[in-house]
């Protein structure tokens, strides 16, 4: 009967410790996205951060930016750029007041297929009424399809994205 007590003592714990170790790698936080320079990125190759986070910085190409609704949604497409190299973006959602030309913005996002953004491309500059067709991967094959747009502001970065927060980078 001792025997019986132990084991069935033995097996709830191990159960216990089983729940309370999945419940704690359940509640860590996502590993943050990965900050790099436009530059750095195009350097480096893309294959490795395919399906990863990124934080890319640059500046805004004048005369790059369009912007339309979509779906009732604000979505915008312009092209990223440092040290000779560019990027072509595609975010969502209001644009921070001081995102303009040549201006000095991070873009947080994942990289994407250019052709898989090729019908949200047509449809912004169908919207702007220009009849011009932007090829996406005249460029590259690859796109960054952003989730937040940060832009330089004094000495700090700020955003407006669609959840109301205000991250602030120093």
């Amino acid at each position: 009967m001792q025997h019986a007590m132990v084991a069935k003592v033995g097996f709830t714990a191990v159960g216990l410790a089983t729940a309370l170790g999945l419940l704690l790698f359940a509640a860590q936080p996502p590993p943050p996205a990965h900050y790099t320079m436009l530059d750095d990125l195009i350097h480096d190759g893309f294959d490795r951060w395919q399906g990863t986070e990124l934080k890319v910085h640059g500046w805004v190409v004048a005369g790059s930016i369009v912007q339309a609704d979509v779906a009732g949604e604000p979505r915008q497409t312009f092209v990223l750029q440092k040290a000779g190299t560019r990027l072509r973006v595609f975010s969502r959602g209001p644009l921070p007041d001081t995102t303009r030309d040549n201006a000095e913005v991070i873009v947080d996002g994942y990289l994407a297929t250019a052709t898989a953004l090729q019908p949200l491309a047509d449809t912004l500059y169908a919207a702007r009424g220009t009849g011009y067709r932007v090829k996406t991967d005249a460029e590259q094959p690859l796109v960054l399809d952003g989730i937040a747009l940060y832009s330089r502001c004094s000495h700090s970065f700020r955003t407006t994205d669609p959840t109301g927060q205000t991250p602030e980078f120093k």
